[in-house]
Formats: C-alpha cells, sequence, structure tokens
C-alpha cells in the first residue's frame, strides 16, 4: 500500500539568535514534509526573499520526509542564487535519507552542509 504524500510544511524562523553574526543578519528557514514538484515552489519563495536581500539563509532540513528531483534543483538555485550575490546558503540537520540522497546525486560537495542549525549560523558566503 502506498503512503499518502507528506505536504511541505515551510516556515521562516526569528533570525537566529547564536550566531556570532548579527543576530538579524541570518534567515532560517523550516521546511518539514515532503519537498517535490508540487512543493518546491513554496520552498523556493521562502528561500528566494531574505537571498535576494543578501542575508544568509540557513534551511533547517531536519523534518524533510523525501525530496525529489525538483527539490533539489530547489537546493541548487538557492545555493547558486547565494553565491551570485556573496552570501551564503546552508543545508541544515538533514536526516539520512536526504544526506544519501545528496550524496548520490553528487550534491554532498557542491551544497554547504551541516549537521546541526547552530554550525550553519556562523557559515560565510563561498
Amino acid at each position: 500500500m502506498k503512503t499518502p504524500p507528506r505536504h511541505l510544511a515551510v516556515t521562516v524562523a526569528e533570525p537566529y539568535a547564536g550566531s556570532v553574526l548579527e543576530p538579524s543578519a541570518v534567515t532560517v528557514i523550516r521546511a518539514a514534509g515532503d519537498v517535490d514538484i508540487a512543493s518546491c515552489d513554496a520552498l523556493w519563495s521562502a528561500l528566494e526573499t531574505p537571498l535576494k536581500d543578501r542575508r544568509p539563509v540557513v534551511l533547517d532540513a531536519s523534518g524533510v520526509e523525501f525530496m525529489d528531483s525538483a527539490g533539489l534543483r530547489t537546493l541548487l538555485r538557492a545555493d547558486q542564487l547565494a553565491h551570485a550575490l556573496r552570501t551564503s546558503f546552508v543545508v541544515a540537520a538533514p536526516g539520512d535519507s536526504l544526506l544519501r540522497l545528496l550524496a548520490r546525486t553528487g550534491m554532498l560537495p557542491v551544497l554547504q552542509v551541516t549537521p546541526a542549525v547552530g554550525n550553519a549560523a556562523t557559515a560565510r558566503a563561498r
């Protein structure tokens, strides 16, 4: 029996206060559920605004249960935009399935990935 899809929930958290940067300098975006073709636009909308404002963005991926190629493309777009604007985009706290997906697709060395949100808050532009 096929399990029903888990809808994506995206929330923009208060700026991370545990950063060595100014507390308001890092935007943490929490994603939970499935990141797929049906939901990647919602994630992109949350990521794009702070990146265009040249603010570092941390994606708390601890709640991501599934990601397809559209979700991977969204992460790559965010990384490319951050690089172009000389800011940072970090994927933090990915679960085992997301880590395996990033490794299998060759994205693990491309993206900045850290095991915890607190580690990501000090990431700098590449």
